[in-house]
């Protein structure tokens, strides 16, 4: 079986909050718009968006698919 390492993180820096998935950036959010507990719930969210996709993913491969989308 092979893995995956996937890293979501955010980037604090002088203007905005920025969640990144390894090198992709997923969202940038202004600093002055958001409280620690909105970081915590936004980044609970993408967590759990991406453990979704992943599910999905490996349903989809143990049925026989080679993919899928999402519309």
């Amino acid at each position: 079986m092979s893995s995956v390492d996937l890293t979501i993180c955010l980037i604090d820096d002088d203007v905005e909050f920025v969640f990144k998935l390894d090198e992709v950036v997923l969202l940038k959010v202004p600093k002055e718009e958001v409280s620690d507990e909105l970081l915590d719930q936004l980044y609970e969210s993408l967590v759990k968006t991406f453990g979704i996709g992943l599910q999905l993913g490996q349903e989809s491969v143990k049925s026989g698919s080679t993919g899928f989308s999402v519309k």
